[in-house]
């Protein structure tokens, strides 16, 4: 509601689909032109495999959960009782199909959850040896720092130093203080 408190009759699935819907929408005004929202499990497959041919870096938690949110819009709700008729028994073909959809669903989110994470583990791996380096250039300046009788010999190494540190790239955010005082 317009005064952020939820409506107490609030459709859950309704709101789903408006949030999914914007996304969407929010989505394709950066890079395609309109599309509809993705309406069956071929779309949102085919959307899941866009998602994965996109760099690591470009690729977002709210991507995942849109696709998963866009995925359980297209489950069929639980089967309403049978006003005294007989409930058809579902189509053994149907139920395969849908079950190789799912399974195919899975796979590509499991895809892109591991190019994620390989890029993340990178990610960690580069901040912690931009970390080691440059502890070891604040030792080494440290070092320089304590032959004051060589000053106008040793500013040139310290300028290299310097340049050096301000070159290398992220630490780790908890580090990132520490290692400038």
């Amino acid at each position: 509601s317009e005064t952020g408190q939820p409506a107490a009759d609030a459709d859950p699935e309704a709101e789903a689909e408006e949030e999914m819907t914007e996304a969407i929408e929010e989505h394709e005004g950066q890079q395609q032109p309109h599309r509809e929202r993705p309406s069956t499990p071929e779309d949102v497959i085919a959307a899941a495999c866009e998602v994965l041919a996109r760099e690591a870096s470009e690729i977002s938690g709210d991507d995942v959960r849109r696709l998963r949110a866009a995925w359980n819009l297209l489950k069929p709700a639980d089967a309403p009782e049978a006003d005294g008729e007989a409930v058809p028994e579902p189509d053994a073909e149907a139920v395969a199909a849908a079950m190789k959809q799912e399974e195919m669903f899975a796979a590509i989110l499991a895809q892109i959850r591991d190019k994620k994470a390989a890029w993340t583990a990178q990610q960690d791996a580069q901040r912690a040896a931009n970390l080691e380096r440059k502890n070891a250039i604040i030792g080494e300046i440290n070092a320089l720092a304590e032959d004051t009788d060589n000053v106008n010999r040793t500013f040139p190494r310290y300028r290299e130093l310097q340049d050096e540190f301000n070159a290398l790239g992220e630490v780790d955010p908890t580090e990132e203080t520490a290692v400038w005082k």
